[in-house]
């Protein structure tokens, strides 16, 4: 039981960090969710407005997720989603100098991302396995 509440503690922060990177702007920060929803609508052109689908796509997926029992296919779709989450990051990475990117408010809710999805993963595997043992 004691897994299951820390694999979604670990999910809500991963998504919390997710929505809260922060990409430079001319004037201001803008958090990423602000940039995927701005960007989805083609304004910076075909490649950025299909991966800021994905990830939206991909953050809408584990919203509805977070409510069912985990399978191995809730996992896998799980981990899909983590890959559609990391298209947009991956997309403005390539797309931008990475000195632009060296500064505190994108480093470390990026990695925190990372660090708490797949501890998030990592809980859904450990819960996925004492239901198989419990059987």
């Amino acid at each position: 039981m004691q897994s299951i509440k820390a694999g979604k503690v670990f999910r809500f922060i991963s998504i919390l960090s997710y929505c809260f990177i922060m990409l430079n702007g001319q004037m201001i920060a803008l958090p990423f969710i602000f940039f995927i929803i701005y960007n989805m609508f083609g304004s910076e052109g075909a490649l950025t407005a299909a991966s800021s689908i994905a990830g939206f796509a991909g953050l809408l997926l584990l919203l509805y997720l977070l409510g069912f029992k985990k399978t191995k296919q809730i996992l896998l779709i799980e981990l899909a989603a983590f890959m559609l989450l990391c298209a947009p990051l991956i997309e403005r990475l390539n797309s931008v100098p990475l000195e632009f990117f060296d500064y505190k408010l994108f480093i470390i809710p990026a990695i925190s991302f990372v660090t708490c999805y797949f501890l998030s993963l990592m809980f859904s595997l450990k819960e996925l396995n004492n239901q198989s043992i419990a059987r």
